[in-house]
């Protein structure tokens, strides 16, 4: 479905399932205001759901997982965009991914059992991680780089293998 607004195009998916799509499984690059609703992302060889340089979009109550990288990759300037009410789970490296990408939101969100960690925030400022669930992986939120500012609260976060929060980033 698409929406026209002053000569700009958004794209909206709803209820789709994509699987094994080469490498990304749906790749957003330089678009703002997308919506990303009840879709089922699963089996790719890089990251299953990818947002470069795009912002205010809307990814919310979709199923992202089993991929050879990460479930959700927001990375180089995605800011301000809303992860809500996702199932993120049996992902090899992280569920959720925020690198270079500053104050974006992620809520209310289930992660299960991805390898490396739950959410990895990566030289990455003035993000929201509030109210999810994280389930399994070595750690509930890995910070690193030159992140500061990030909001962690409210999280439920259960048997992670190491961390709760591992944080190499030199930021309280």
């Amino acid at each position: 479905q698409l929406l026209e607004d002053h000569f700009h195009i958004h794209l909206v998916f709803s209820g789709d399932s994509l699987s094994f799509n080469g490498s990304s499984g749906m790749e957003i690059s330089g678009s703002d205001t997308n919506i990303i609703t009840a879709c089922e992302l699963y089996y790719s060889e890089s990251s299953t759901l990818v947002l470069t340089r795009a912002s205010n979009n809307t990814v919310s109550d979709n199923r992202v997982g089993s991929s050879a990288h990460n479930g959700i990759l927001l990375k180089i300037l995605s800011g301000g965009n809303r992860l809500i009410g996702n199932v993120i789970y049996s992902n090899d490296r992280s569920g959720i991914v925020l690198s270079s990408s500053p104050n974006n939101i992620v809520a209310n969100n289930l992660a299960i059992s991805n390898a490396r960690s739950a959410v990895q925030i990566s030289s990455s400022d003035s993000n929201m991680i509030v109210q999810n669930e994280f389930r399994g992986g070595d750690s509930g939120v890995w910070i690193s780089g030159t992140s500061q500012n990030n909001v962690i609260s409210k999280n439920n976060i259960l048997s992670p293998v190491l961390n709760f929060i591992h944080n190499t980033s030199g930021q309280p």
